[in-house]
């Protein structure tokens, strides 16, 4: 869900009226990932892997509903592109930590490889359907709201799969 987000932002931007802003759009992305990223293993050792995974997807469930908005004011797009970022982040540290923490140090290369393959399997199915999405509708709206039952449905999972885990 994240990465065709990334992706078509600078398109969404674009098509809503702010080309000239279209590359701080990606910027603002990316930065926000750095900034994010850098204390983000500290902030999980103290409040836990499941509740930033899942305060991260609901920020990300706002910035999907922010990008769905009819006239998305630039500051807003903006503040959608930080959360996208920060959200990006969750790809590189939360994801690979709830791994170990559910199947352990001795499984964690193979079943980490396995979920970067379906990651990259699901960027590769994404993206197209978001810009078949737009072709049809002529909109990137339409594709953020459609993805948000989808995050929705991640936290679910995220809930249902960690529910057992016991701390050491």
């Amino acid at each position: 869900c994240i990465y065709p987000s990334i992706m078509v932002m600078a398109a969404h931007a674009t098509d809503i009226g702010y080309a000239s802003a279209a590359g701080l759009v990606m910027t603002a992305i990316y930065a926000t990932n750095i900034v994010a990223s850098t204390p983000m293993g500290g902030v999980i050792e103290k409040l836990g892997n499941r509740k930033v995974l899942t305060a991260c997807l609901v920020l990300f469930i706002a910035g999907l509903a922010l990008l769905a908005m009819p006239s998305l004011p630039l500051a807003l797009l903006f503040a959608a592109a930080c959360i996208v970022g920060v959200n990006f982040a969750l790809i590189q540290i939360p994801v690979p930590l709830l791994t170990k923490e559910i199947f352990g140090l001795r499984d964690f290369p193979k079943i980490q490889s396995y979920l970067f393959t379906t990651t990259v399997l699901g960027c590769t199915i994404s993206l197209p359907l978001f810009n078949m999405g737009y072709d049809t509708v002529g909109s990137y709206q339409p594709m953020f709201m459609i993805t948000i039952p989808l995050v929705v449905a991640t936290i679910v999972f995220l809930f249902v799969c960690t529910g057992k885990i016991k701390k050491a």
